[in-house]
C-alpha cells in the first residue's frame, strides 16, 4: 500500500500492554529442516483396590452415561483423520515464534516523522532494486542505508533490505564468506535471514516482527481497525491446514496449497486464493520470485469489512513472513479482478518501534551533497562546510535525532583536520569516481581566509584545487566574471586543438603570434589567432567539448566584457595539467608559454608561489565597462615538490589594487601541503 503519510492510531479497545516486551523476536535459523509437530503422550496409574460388587442403581447410571458419550467417543476416535488444523505443538516445537504470544505494542507517535522522509536507494541495493519489474515490490526508501550488527540495512515503505557483511557472518558463527542464518539486525531483535537474492541482498521479515510484538497499528486502509495483533490470532500453529504438494496451474481455479511443515505423514501449510496466486506468479512484483520478496504465508486469507473513504469494502488480508497482501473485493484492477496491494510494513514497523539502533561506521565514507559538519548531531553549530565526494573517516558514533540518522566523522584537508556530525542521508559508503574532485568550502582550508573572502561578497569568486589530494575549495565558483586577458588561455588551447584537427604542425608565424599573445599579452596577436580559428563560435564549441557552457562573449570579441566563471578556468587548467587535452608536444608548448610570462605580469599566482616551485599562469585586467572600476584576475598551475595545485581568483575592485588577489593566493600557497 503506498505510503500516504502517518496513519491514525486504531482507537478500538486493546489488551493491556506488557510492561516488559521481549525484544528477542526471532532466535532460530530458518534454514533448519521444517519442524515436525509432535504431542506428548499422557500415562496414568491407579492404586490397586479390592473388587466391589456394584449396586443396580450404579449399573443403570453407567449404562446411561455410556449411551450419551458414545457419539463423542466415536468422534474422538476418528478426530486425527478429520481435515482440521494441527494440534498445538509443544513450546519447544513451535512452528511460528509468535504462537501463544499475548503482548501488544501500540503506535509511538514520536516515530511519525521518520516515515515521511525520502532517500535515494543506496548503491548496495541499486542492482537488486533496479531489477524489480514493479515499483510496488518495495515502495520508496524512507531511511538512509545504515549499518546494523549484520550488515547494511535500508527501510522502504513496503519492507526492508539487508546486505550482510563478512564481519557479521563471522560474528554469527559462520565462515566469513557465508551468509549468517540468524543475526541481531535491528537492536536486540533477532531476525532469521530468509531467502537471499542472487545479488546477496535479503528481505527482513518485518511481518514476523510485527506479529510477535502484537503491533496495534491498522493494516490496510485507514480506519480498518484490523491490526497485527488481530492478524496474529489467525497466524497460530493450529491454524495450519493439511494439503498435498502439487504444481498449481498458471491460472488456477481453486486455492493453491503452500506447504509449511509436516506432522507425521501429513503436510501442513496455508492456501492462497487463485487471484492472489495469479498476481504472485506473474513475476510482476519481484524478479527473483515472490517467495524471495514475501516469504511463505503465515495465515489463511482473513476476511474483514472496513470503511474505505466512507464506503464499506470487503477486504481479505493474508500474512507472509515479509509482508501482507490485501485484496479489495469492492475495487478492481486492470483485468477486472479484485484490487491487490501490499501493506506498507516498513512504515508499520518504524511507526511501532521507531528507527533501529545504528552501529558506528568503521569503513570510509564520502558525502553525496553539500553538508555542514556540526559539533553536535542535528542541533549543533556548523564547524566547516563540506561538499559532494568529500572523503571522511568514520569515528565511533551514530545516533537518531528527530527521525534523522547522524554519524560522527573526522575530516582532513590541507594542514587542518577536525571532527563532527553529518546526516546519514548525505553520506555514501561507495567511493566516487576518482576523476571527480571532492568539494569543500574555504572554511575547511582556513576559517580566516573564508571570512576575508566573504567580506567581498559577489565582488570575488575563486577556486583552489588541491590536485594532489583531489579536493576543490571554492567561493562563488559559478558566478561569471570579466575575463579580460585571461581569456587568452582559452584561445591558446582552442587554437592548438584546431591545428591538431588539421593533422599538421604549427607554422612559424603561428608560434610567433601565440608566444606574443601569452608571454607579452599582445592584443593584436590575439586578434589574429582568435579570428583565424573561427572566433566566438569556435570558442564556445571548444569549451563545450571540455564540459563547460559558461562562456559569455561580448559580441564576437575575445576581450571587452566577455565573461566566464572561476570553475571553468579551473576545469580547463586541470585538463591541461593532467594531459587530458592536446598532444604531448602541444601540451608542453602551452605550458612553456605559460611559464614565461613577463615579470611585470605575474601578479597573484606567480608572485606568491612557494620558493622553488614551478608555475604556469596568466593574469587579466581591464577597467571596462565602467572606467575606474577594475576587473582583475589571476589563474594558474603551481607545482612544488610532489604537490600540485590550481588556482583561479576573480574580483571586481574600485581601483587597480592587486592586494586582495595576492593575499588569497599567498594564503592558499601556505596552507596546501
Amino acid at each position: 500500500m503506498p505510503n500516504e503519510g502517518p496513519r491514525r492510531e486504531n482507537t478500538s479497545p486493546r489488551p493491556a500492554v506488557s510492561s516488559q516486551t521481549d525484544n528477542r523476536l526471532f532466535g532460530w535459523p530458518y534454514s533448519e529442516p521444517m519442524p515436525t509437530v509432535t504431542s506428548k503422550s499422557r500415562t496414568s496409574t491407579s492404586r490397586s483396590r479390592q473388587p466391589r460388587k456394584p449396586s443396580r442403581r450404579l449399573v443403570l447410571i453407567v449404562l446411561g452415561l455410556s449411551l450419551l458419550l458414545a457419539p463423542a467417543i466415536g468422534v474422538l476416535a476418528i478426530w486425527p483423520r478429520l481435515p482440521h488444523g494441527a494440534k498445538p505443538a509443544p513450546k519447544s516445537a513451535l512452528i511460528f515464534p509468535w504462537t501463544n504470544a499475548t503482548a501488544t505494542t501500540p503506535i509511538n507517535s514520536d516515530n511519525n516523522a521518520i516515515v515521511t522522509a525520502s532517500y535515494p536507494v543506496d548503491s548496495a541495493f541499486q542492482t537488486y532494486v533496479a531489477a524489480q519489474t514493479s515499483a510496488d515490490a518495495l515502495g520508496t526508501p524512507i531511511t538512509p542505508a545504515f549499518t546494523a550488527a549484520a550488515g547494511l540495512v535500508q527501510f522502504f515503505t513496503n519492507g526492508a533490505l539487508i546486505s550482510p557483511s563478512a564481519a557479521s557472518a563471522a560474528a554469527a558463527g559462520t565462515p566469513a564468506t557465508g551468509t549468517p542464518t540468524t543475526s541481531t539486525v535491528l537492536g536486540d531483535s533477532v531476525f532469521p535471514l530468509l531467502s537471499t537474492t542472487s545479488t546477496g541482498v535479503t528481505h527482513l521479515p518485518l511481518t514476523a516482527a510485527l506479529l510477535r510484538l502484537g503491533a496495534q497499528i491498522d493494516i490496510g486502509p485507514e480506519g480498518s481497525s484490523f491490526t497485527f495483533a488481530d492478524l496474529r490470532r489467525a497466524a497460530q500453529d493450529d491454524d495450519l491446514v493439511p494439503g498435498k504438494i502439487a504444481t498449481p496451474a498458471s491460472t488456477p481455479q481453486q486455492p493453491v496449497f503452500i506447504p509449511v511443515t509436516t506432522t507425521g505423514t501429513r503436510v501442513l501449510g496455508h492456501t492462497i486464493s487463485p487471484e492472489v496466486w495469479t498476481w504472485l506468479a506473474s513475476g510482476g512484483h519481484c524478479s527473483e520470485g515472490w517467495q524471495v520478496a514475501l516469504g511463505q504465508p503465515v495465515t489463511e486469507p482473513v476476511k474483514v469489512t472496513a470503511l474505505v473513504k466512507g464506503d464499506p469494502h470487503h477486504l481479505t488480508f493474508q500474512g507472509f513472513w515479509n509482508g501482507v497482501i490485501i485484496e479489495d473485493h469492492d475495487a478492481t484492477d486492470a483485468t477486472g479482478g479484485p484490487a491487490i496491494s501490499l501493506e506498507d510494513v516498513g512504515v508499520d514497523f518504524l511507526r511501532t518501534l521507531g528507527p533501529p539502533t545504528a552501529q558506528p561506521l568503521t569503513a570510509p565514507g564520502w558525502l553525496t551533497a553539500d553538508s555542514a559538519v556540526l559539533d553536535a548531531p542535528a542541533t549543533g553549530s556548523a564547524t566547516v562546510h563540506l561538499g559532494a565526494h568529500f572523503p571522511l573517516s568514520l569515528a565511533a558514533g551514530a545516533t537518531w535525532v528527530n527521525a534523522a540518522l547522524w554519524y560522527k566523522v573526522t575530516w582532513s584537508a590541507g594542514k587542518r583536520q577536525g571532527r563532527g556530525w553529518v546526516p546519514a542521508g548525505s553520506l555514501s559508503l561507495t567511493a566516487p569516481d576518482p576523476s571527480v574532485s571532492a568539494l569543500a568550502g574555504l572554511d575547511v582550508l582556513s576559517p580566516d581566509l573564508a571570512t576575508y573572502v566573504a567580506g567581498f561578497g559577489q565582488n570575488m569568486g575563486l577556486v583552489i584545487r588541491d590536485v594532489t589530494h583531489n579536493i576543490t575549495y571554492s567561493y562563488h565558483a559559478d558566478v561569471p566574471y570579466t575575463l579580460a586577458s585571461s581569456s587568452k588561455v582559452f584561445t591558446l588551447l582552442a587554437y592548438l586543438a584546431w591545428v591538431e584537427g588539421q593533422n599538421r604542425a604549427l607554422r612559424s608565424d603561428e608560434v610567433s603570434n601565440l608566444t606574443a599573445m601569452i608571454e607579452q599579452s599582445d592584443n593584436s596577436a590575439t586578434d589574429v589567432v582568435f579570428y583565424a580559428m573561427g572566433g566566438t563560435a569556435h570558442m564556445r564549441q571548444y569549451l563545450h567539448s571540455l564540459g563547460s557552457d559558461a562562456y559569455f562573449p561580448e559580441g564576437d570579441d575575445w576581450g571587452g566584457a566577455t565573461a566566464s566563471t572561476p570553475a571553468t578556468m579551473a576545469l580547463v587548467l586541470g585538463k591541461l595539467q593532467s594531459g587530458a587535452i592536446l598532444t604531448a608536444d602541444h601540451r608542453q608548448f602551452a605550458l612553456t608559454l605559460l611559464s614565461h610570462i613577463e615579470a611585470d605580469q605575474r601578479m597573484g599566482v606567480g608572485d606568491t608561489a612557494p620558493a622553488g616551485s614551478q608555475w604556469y599562469m596568466k593574469d587579466g585586467w581591464i577597467d571596462y565597462p565602467t572606467p575606474g572600476v577594475w576587473n582583475l584576475n589571476s589563474s594558474g598551475i603551481v607545482v612544488t615538490g610532489t604537490d600540485t595545485y590550481i588556482i583561479a581568483i576573480y574580483m571586481t575592485n574600485q581601483d587597480y589594487n592587486w592586494g586582495p588577489i595576492n593575499h588569497v593566493a599567498g594564503v592558499a600557497a601556505s596552507l596546501l601541503p
